[in-house]
This record gives structure tokens, sequence and C-alpha cells, in this order.
């Protein structure tokens, strides 16, 4: 039989190391059968095993002769079989202190079992135990106990006599209630019966004056139990979350040891006690309360001068926010918030704040933070004082400027300010040599920020849905103009021999000729010369080089006033009705003789005095490159549709 034999021994003060047993461990070895005579191996004593470990196989069931075989068995691991039930004869293992059977099938246990004289740990997560025997009063010393993802509906009403009991793991079951006598486990520290179905507390839970962990959440209370206050001064970890709760328990507040608190999608209303963070405030770390009602938080709130982590926000998912509103109603934040020199994060999504005070730029060490969905209208001018934000959400509001120096937030890395008012960026905000992720999408912005070009970090832009508006100062002066296809571009392939009319190659250019009739996308002009237009996924089929940008507006290729006018040559007649320019016989470019033109570039022809002027207008955001590909390059349909 394969698998690992150790041997375990206990330090001694006069003689050293003193060997307590021999350690097997048989995990994941695919038995079906567990045959305890195949562990008798050269130099084990088999009497002599205290731990054994057979986790993760195929075991359906344990032979009967193992607790006359295996004694001084003190730890047994069968997490992970397929066993129905636990054989009797386990009682009999009379020096067991933890037994982990986790993962199997268990619907019921012996009797027996709860009479081991020295069971600490007993883990049955997983299983299918509907009840427990109230013989399970009898393990004294049972300090630890696993009933996770069950189906039991109640504990037997002896459950209160586990006096040794310190940690109870009981969530995903069907409990609706607690024993009367819940209070009587006066050593239980770490309680957890989250995600069941109860209604309310017994009076005796406040009597439980060790508890430092509780988990309540997921259940249908609508009230906490006031006695915890006096019970529960060791508390250090609570959750009701995603209860019935209507008030704030205001003996919260009084917890000298508390330091994560987690009171979230509930239904609790107005504000938070007066007198909240007067005794909390050197402990506290972490707070949700994030979907309720409140609409006010108290002067004092400030004093939470360790607080970490603050969420007064959203519970529900960024994509359910267009439909609902999840968080709380607070108008505004006291004075004193900034106080708080210790806070790191801080959500206020959904809520309606209209202002944020000037003391908000005192919190240095906030890096997460986000007021998405709240009717902000600006921002202190003390913002930008909050040299460790990294990541900062503004999304749907009504900020119209951002302060000047919003550019000292030079830690910035994410930046989302979409759907709200700006017109423009302030001068400074090419200083954000951190910034990576930018969403502008939905604002008023009339011209494309030329600061981003400096930001070489930036990644990610998006600049849908603004007002963009650019000078047209020729655009009653065009002579000929060209369609961008809104459904693709045909292939063009270099021709070898002269066009009947001339002997030059009668293609202008393979962007100005490749431009096929269809609904117009135009938009004006840039002024700037150094504008360009850049191409997407063009393949130079002899080279494999491409180009890795996109070019998605491609709109408008004109001659302006004064200047020649040639037409589009080279391509089928039946082709020929398709273009919207003028075609003229005497046309002096190639594409051979062009590969880069940049915005208003002026061309003097190879043949003649004639000079043509090409004007293009870039896509908004995208990188100014335009190569111009020789005529053998293929150009498939749809390689110039909008990129996002």
């Amino acid at each position: 039989m394969p698998g690992a034999i150790g041997t375990m021994y206990r330090t001694g003060q006069s003689k050293g190391k003193e060997e307590i047993g021999e350690a097997v461990d048989l995990e994941s070895q695919g038995l079906s059968h567990f045959d305890i005579g195949a562990l008798r191996v050269a130099g084990t004593c088999i009497r002599n095993i205290t731990e054994l470990n057979l986790n993760y196989n195929s075991l359906s069931t344990l032979p009967n002769d193992i607790a006359s075989v295996l004694p001084r068995i003190q730890i047994l691991c069968l997490s992970g079989n397929d066993l129905k039930e636990l054989p009797a004869v386990l009682g009999s293992l009379e020096e067991l202190r933890s037994l982990s059977a986790n993962e199997n099938e268990i619907s019921l246990l012996p009797v027996s079992l709860f009479h081991l004289p020295k069971l600490e740990d007993l883990h049955l997560l997983g299983n299918r135990l509907k009840q427990l025997s109230p013989d399970i009063c009898h393990l004294k010393t049972l300090r630890n106990l696993t009933l996770e993802d069950n189906q039991l509906c109640d504990f037997p009403s002896t459950f209160g006599d586990l006096e040794s009991l310190h940690t109870l793991e009981a969530s995903e079951n069907n409990l609706e209630a607690l024993p009367k006598n819940f209070g009587n486990l006066r050593n239980l520290a770490v309680l957890n019966v989250s995600r069941n179905k109860l209604l309310e507390l017994p009076d005796s839970f406040g009597d439980l004056p060790s508890l430092q962990y509780v988990d309540l959440s997921n259940n249908y209370l609508p009230e906490l139990t006031p006695r915890l206050a006096s019970a529960s001064r060791c508390l250090v970890k609570f959750s009701a979350a995603d209860n019935l709760l209507k008030r704030f328990p205001p003996w919260i507040g009084e917890l000298t040891h508390i330091q994560e608190i987690y009171l979230g999608n509930n239904y609790i209303e107005h504000e938070l006690p007066e007198h909240f963070g007067t005794v909390s405030g050197n402990t506290l770390r972490h707070m949700d309360v994030g979907a309720n009602f409140l609409d006010h938080l108290p002067s004092s709130f400030g004093l939470l001068r360790n607080v970490e982590t603050l969420h007064f926000g959203s519970h529900i998912m960024e994509i359910e926010r267009r439909a609902f509103q999840n968080g709380n109603r607070i108008t505004h934040l006291p004075e004193s918030f900034g106080l708080m020199l210790n806070l790191r994060h801080l959500r206020l999504d959904e809520n309606s704040l209209n202002c944020l005070p000037e003391s908000f730029g005192d919190l240095y060490a906030l890096e997460y933070f986000d007021v998405g969905q709240n009717v902000l209208r600006k921002l202190p001018a003390s913002f930008s004082r909050l040299g460790s934000l990294k990541t900062c959400l503004l999304s749907k509001n009504n900020i119209e400027r951002l302060p000047e120096d919003f550019g000292n937030l030079r830690s910035l890395e994410r930046l989302r300010i979409n759907r709200n008012q700006l017109r423009e960026l302030p001068a400074s905000f090419n200083q954000l040599v951190n910034l990576q992720t930018l969403d502008l999408v939905e604002n008023r912005l009339r011209e494309f920020p030329a600061c981003l070009n400096q930001l070489t970090n930036l990644v990610r832009v998006a600049l849908d849905d603004n007002d963009f508006e650019l000078d047209i100062p020729e655009v009653n002066n065009l002579d000929a103009r060209a369609k961008y296809p809104s459904d693709g571009i045909h292939k063009f392939v270099k021709t070898t021999e002269p066009h009947p009319e001339t002997k030059s190659d009668k293609m202008t250019s393979a962007l100005a000729n490749a431009v096929k009739k269809g609904d117009s996308i135009w938009k004006p002009h840039l002024s700037n010369d150094q504008d360009m237009v850049t191409a997407t996924n063009l393949e130079d089929e002899e080279s494999d080089r491409g180009t890795s940008e996109s070019c998605s507006d491609l709109d408008l290729c004109h001659t302006t006033d004064g200047e020649s006018t040639h037409g589009l040559e080279g391509i089928d007649d039946d082709e020929a009705e398709d273009w919207d320019m003028e075609v003229e016989d005497n046309n002096p470019f190639s594409c051979d003789d062009v590969h880069t033109y940049r915005h208003n570039t002026t061309m003097r022809s190879p043949i003649g005095t004639d000079v043509l002027k090409f004007s293009f207008v870039p896509s908004d955001g995208h990188p100014p490159c335009l190569p111009v590909p020789d005529l053998d390059f293929h150009f498939e349909d749809g390689q110039f549709e909008d990129a996002d």
C-alpha cells in the first residue's frame, strides 16, 4: 500500500525526544477498501499509530476492528470519501482527540460517538445531517464543532451543555432558532450561523461572555437583543449583514474591542447613534453599513481615527446600478470626517451627497474612493491633496470642472469620471504620470484633451458620447469628396498594364482611392497639421508587417480651392459609379509615389506643376500615425470599422 509513514515525538524536559507514535498518510490513494493489515510495514508497529489520514479516497466503509487494532489513534481523517454513516465502533477509540469526516454523505451519527471522553475536534462539513442526538451533551471536552453545509433544522435542547465549546461553525443549514440555553456556552468565542433561516435570537444569547467573532449574516433577523451590550465586551468582529434590521444596534458603539462591523444590506434608517465613535474610535478598523437607508452621520464619526475601510455604498453589481438605487441616503459628511487619518478604502457610491467637506483633503492615506452616482457638482479644492489616491470613481454625478491642481494626484492609476458635465480638463491633468485607465464617457467635452498625449502610462481611454466640435475652415471650398464606407472596402490589386488613357498608374493613393460609396459619417477638419489618422489591421502580405492601432473615422479626403482635382482611376467600370468623386483623365499620382500623408499635406505632381493637398480627419483618441500601404496591400471588408 503506497503512502507515507513518519514518527511523531514529544520533547521532554529531562529525557529529550520521546516517541509518542506513528503518523500514516494515505491521502488520495484511490482506496475503495481499507485493509489495516496492509499497514504492517517494516519497522512499524500498528498499535503505535496515533494519526491516520485517509482523506479523499473512495471508502464507503471502515473495518470493524479499527478500534482494537489502532487503540492509540488520536487523529483520524476521513474527509472526501463515500461514507454514508460512521461505524459505532469509533466510539471505542478512547484516545481519539480529532475526527474529520467532511464532504461525505453521512446522514446519521452513532450515539457512541458522543461518548468519546477526549474528543476535542469534530468536523462534519458538507454532509446530510438533519439532526443531532441529545447525547451530544456528553462531549465535555469538545472545543471545535464544524457542521457547515448540512440540513440541520435545530439543535437539541441539551446543546447548551457543551461547556468546553470554543468554536461553532454551523452556516448553510436550515436553522430557524437556537436553543434557549444557548447562553450556557460560556466559553464560546467563535460563532458562525450565517446563511440559515433564523427569525430571532434567544434571550440567553446575551449571556455569552467570551464571544469574539460572531457571524449572523444572511438570516431573517428583524432585531438584535440589547443584552449583547453587557455580555459581549470581548467582541472583535460582528456581522449581521443581509438581515431585516431596521435599527442600528446602539450597543455596538459601546464595544471597547470591536475591530470589524458588517451590517450592510439591511433596512436601517435615519442615522447612526450620536455617540458612535466615542467608545469604539480607538479599535474599529473596518465598517460596512452599505445598502441601508442612512441619511446622516453623527458629528463624532471622525473620531474613528484608526478606521481603514468604510463602506456606505451599494452592495449590487455595477451593471445593475442603472436600474436600482442601492446605497444609502447620506446628503453630507461631517467636517470631522477628515480626522480619519488611517482611512484607506472609502465607498460612498449611490447616496445623495451634494458636496464633500473641505477637510476631505486631509485623508492622506486614502487609496480607493468611490462616490459614483451622487449629486456632486464639484470637488473641494483640498481634494488635490489626496497624495495616496490610486483609484477614484466619480461616475454619474453633475461635476462641471475638476480642481485646477487635480494633477497633484500623482499616485492616481484609475479614474472614472464618466456621465458628468465636464467641458474641459484642467491644465495640470498632464501631471497624472501614473494614470493607466481613464473613463470620460458621456461628458460635455468639446475638444479632444491634448494633455492625454503626455500620459505615457495610459493604456485605456474611453471618450464616447462627448460634444466634440471642430473648426471647418475650408468646408465651403470642397471640390472633390470621397465617402468613407461603413460596410467595408473592396480589395485592390496593383495593375501591371498601363491604363488605356495614360501610361502612368492612375490611382491617387490606396486610402484616397479605396473608398467605396456608403453611408456618410463626415466630420469636420482638424486645424493642427500634425493630426493624422490611423489605419487598423493593415497587413503587408510581403513583409508580414502590420499596424496595431486603429483608424475608426477616416471620413474626408479632399482638395481645396485652387488645387488640382484628380479622380480615381484604375478601378473597374462597374465600380466607377460607386464613387462620389469627379473622375478626370490626367492623374499624375500613384500609390508608389506616396506612402504617408499628414493632415493638410501638400504634394506636387511628379509630372507637372499641379499641387494636390490632402486633409484627413483623425478618429477621436487614436494614436496619430497613418501608414499608407502600397497597392499590393489587400483591404478586407470591415478593416476600418470603428474600434472601441
